[in-house]
């Protein structure tokens, strides 16, 4: 299992590939959207180890975000 800091890492780089694509084309690419779906499965399996409350929180929310954007784009 990837350490928690690598897969908000790759989280960061995905919601900018996101972005990116969004501004190019209008919706984001089918692998960007493969990836998110992978990191959001990373983090639902791994937000629920994490003891400090700070932290669970930031991750929920990047759950929230990935949550929204597959809702709306798969």
């Amino acid at each position: 299992m990837e350490n928690i800091g690598n897969v908000i890492m790759a989280s960061e780089s995905n919601l900018k590939a996101i972005e990116s694509d969004i501004k190019k084309t209008g919706k984001p690419s089918d692998e960007t959207l493969v990836q998110a779906n992978e990191i959001l499965e990373q983090l639902n399996t791994q937000v629920d180890g994490i003891s400090d409350n700070f932290m669970s929180s930031a991750i929920n929310e990047i759950i929230d975000l990935y949550k929204k954007i597959l809702a709306e784009y798969k």
